[in-house]
């Protein structure tokens, strides 16, 4: 069979929250394996990259080029002085 990379994922306090190839989070107990969350459309496509982001909360980045901030709880945080950062970043790229 062929070996596939795990999903990008991160772990926080018990839970583990991975992206998908569809463009969703998933957060999943570690203990159980049961599944807490999920949001989809989270990325117009796949998730490439899951990680802790400031004050606990995590970051997301997918093939569709967002970058994303949410909470512990997948909640979406749409504004924070990170995001902005980043996209005045990508204005002065463009």
């Amino acid at each position: 069979p062929a070996l596939h990379p795990p999903p990008p994922g991160f772990v926080q306090e018990g839970e583990c929250v991975v992206g998908s190839a569809t463009g969703a989070l998933h957060a999943f107990e570690l203990e159980t394996g049961r599944l807490v969350t999920s949001v989809k459309g989270a990325h117009a496509g796949p998730v490439h990259v899951v990680a802790e982001g400031p004050g606990g909360r995590l970051l997301s980045c997918g093939k569709d080029g967002a970058v994303r901030l949410w909470s512990r709880a997948l909640e979406p945080i749409l504004e924070h002085p990170l995001l902005d950062g980043i996209a005045r970043g990508l204005a002065l790229l463009a």
